[in-house]
């Protein structure tokens, strides 16, 4: 991957590449993440981001740890028990 800035590229633009690729790639999974599992994971993150309170994970290794940490949201459950119903009232 070779980025050019004004004809010539410096090692401390390179590690600014690439750092800010490794928090793009951490961002894209937590958003590309089951918002029934974790809505209120990403929606906390955006909060205290507004807040100038930037916790996102910088890397995608820190984005999966972080995610599976999080315990699914109760809308998950709630989802997953509705759809046992709904097959077990069509059994019937």
């Amino acid at each position: 991957m070779k980025h050019k800035f004004q004809g010539r590229e410096t090692t401390a633009q390179t590690l600014t590449i690439l750092n800010n690729w490794k928090e793009f790639e951490a961002y894209l999974f937590i958003q590309g993440c089951d918002q029934s599992k974790c809505g209120s994971f990403t929606k906390n993150l955006q909060a205290q981001c507004s807040l100038n309170n930037d916790q996102y994970p910088k890397t995608l290794t820190a984005a999966i740890d972080a995610l599976n940490q999080h315990r699914y949201d109760p809308k998950y459950f709630e989802s997953k028990k509705k759809d046992r119903e709904g097959r077990n009232n069509n059994n019937n």
